[in-house]
């Protein structure tokens, strides 16, 4: 009798005068090419053999969603950010053709980043690869701003350097080592993909504002000249 009613019950929750619903387990792992695969089998199927709308559910039908926009999504996420810092930095410095070196140099370290995940071989989560990229980016051209600020105070590239590379390296290091050492203590499959990246993205924008921005910056200022 218990097990009769406890099987009214459950059934119960499967089956409504509305709605019902199905269970669909698999040996899948909750995000990969084959579970993408089997979530588009699933609603091929559904599409083709259920009479009434459905909707589909589950850590693996968002993922899927998720993978789905993500084209999209990154496309908008970068226009915006890359806009907004463009704006700020041309406001501030009165010269769109600093703020466009300012970005290309954070636009470099972000696919640094993007080629030393890949030839590494690592995965990320959807949500981690658009965290990263907007704080790589509003974080680090905060170091462009810096040298471009003192070269225009002192009009020379070398006290620029005597004055921008203390704070630069002192930041950036700790951007570098302090998420790389939690990179590689934290095996969590969201956390140490975002502070992995985070090292090697800041490891590129300190590289690319040390070595390659003063040129560029110089250049700029010579033109408006």
């Amino acid at each position: 009798k218990s097990a009769k009613t406890e099987m009214e019950e459950g059934l119960a929750q499967l089956h409504g005068e509305d709605h019902s619903l199905a269970l669909i387990v698999s040996d899948y792992p909750g995000e990969s090419e084959e579970t993408s695969a089997f979530v588009g089998r699933i609603s091929e199927l559904f599409s083709q053999e259920l009479e009434q709308d459905y909707c589909l559910v589950g850590e693996s039908v968002m993922y899927e969603e998720m993978r789905s926009g993500f084209n999209a999504q990154l496309k908008f996420v970068t226009i915006l950010t890359v806009l907004a810092i463009f704006l700020v930095v041309a406001l501030t410095f009165r010269s769109p053709l600093i703020a466009f070196f300012l970005v290309m140099s954070v636009m470099t370290a972000v696919y640094v980043n993007v080629c030393a995940s890949g030839i590494g071989g690592r995965t990320y989560l959807y949500l981690a690869y658009l965290i990263v990229q907007s704080i790589l980016m509003g974080s680090t051209i905060d170091y462009g701003i810096l040298f471009t600020n003192y070269y225009r105070e002192t009009g020379s590239l070398r006290k620029a350097y005597k004055r921008a590379t203390p704070t630069i390296l002192t930041s950036g290091l700790i951007m570098i080592i302090v998420p790389g050492i939690i990179g590689v203590a934290i095996k969590d499959a969201m956390v140490s993909p975002i502070v992995t990246s985070l090292s090697i993205g800041t490891l590129a924008a300190v590289v690319v504002v040390i070595f390659l921005l003063p040129a560029m910056i110089s250049t700029s200022f010579k033109i408006r000249q």
